[in-house]
């Protein structure tokens, strides 16, 4: 985001998502009592301190499911391309060295057109991508919050039982019909929020990837090496994190030295090579 305004406006968003689904509830039931001053102050100043917490917890669990995951997931030429050239680089190595590095993630094809973007593109093509990407994280954590309404409920039941055996008053009664139904078509707002929130994502996906795929073609040069320089540097940090938390001798060590010397130098090549050298003989021992 380019400002903080911005960037308090984006963690608001649940934070509404949240207030507006218990409000829609209270309002289901005829409960509006906590339709104060007071009430308006603190869900005021609670917005974003909720909305910040309802997002990690988003980043935590379908946030994976949407950028990665199968449900949303489409043609992306972008993407592609990228793991074409991560695996070209990969294929020299080690299947056990490609495998760790699988578990660890630590190669995102993302990431290296995150950065690829930013050093070829102008400001405003990064700036609209990002908000793409902002637009699709806001569907989905809103998505995400309505969830979480599911259980406003539940939670409003438990809430009444515990006050009133706390505060020695009568159990409240059972719902009757009339607010049964009210009940039901507030799951069924729900079910409707959740379908247009999520039904979007696919489209504004494909657009993204339709913009990647643009920066690629026109900024394209030296794209082969960049990806090398990129992969190359995390392997061999990746190796030497290896070699810290295992028994080896000198010659792993001397060997990792080189590959970083090299990477000095920006001999992506003779790097992964000394790398890969040193994860072999690490592993002899």
């Amino acid at each position: 985001m380019r400002t903080e305004a911005e960037q308090l406006l984006y963690y608001s968003i649940p934070g509404f998502f949240v207030f507006f689904f218990v409000f829609l509830f209270l309002i289901t039931i005829g409960n509006t009592s906590i339709f104060d001053i007071r009430g308006i102050t603190f869900i005021i100043a609670a917005v974003i301190p909720v909305g910040f917490i309802v997002y990690q917890a988003y980043v935590l669990t379908l946030y994976e499911r949407i950028w990665y995951g199968n449900m949303f997931k489409i043609l992306d030429p972008c993407r592609e391309l990228f793991k074409s050239y991560i695996s070209e680089v990969l294929k020299a190595l080690d299947p056990k060295l490609v495998k760790e590095l699988d578990e660890k993630k630590v190669i995102s094809w993302l990431h290296i057109h995150t950065f690829r973007l930013h050093e070829e593109e102008k400001e405003g093509i990064i700036d609209y991508s990002w908000r793409l990407i902002n637009l699709i994280n806001a569907r989905g954590v809103g998505a995400f919050t309505c969830i979480l309404a599911i259980f406003v409920p539940v939670g409003y039941v438990i809430f009444q039982y515990i006050y009133a055996y706390v505060q020695k008053l009568p159990l409240p009664e059972m719902p009757g019909a009339e607010t049964i139904i009210l009940i039901l078509l507030y799951y069924a707002s729900i079910v409707v929020f959740t379908t247009v929130l999520l039904s979007g994502i696919p489209r504004i996906k494909k657009h993204l990837s339709d913009i990647n795929l643009e920066v690629i073609i026109s900024k394209g040069k030296d794209l082969e090496e960049f990806v090398l320089a990129y992969v190359s540097v995390k392997i061999v940090c990746v190796v030497k994190d290896i070699l810290s938390r295992t028994r080896h001798d000198e010659d792993a060590d001397r060997s990792i030295e080189k590959a970083f010397a090299y990477l000095r130098d920006r001999q992506w090549k003779e790097a992964l090579e000394k790398a890969a050298e040193a994860y072999s003989k690490s592993k002899q021992n």
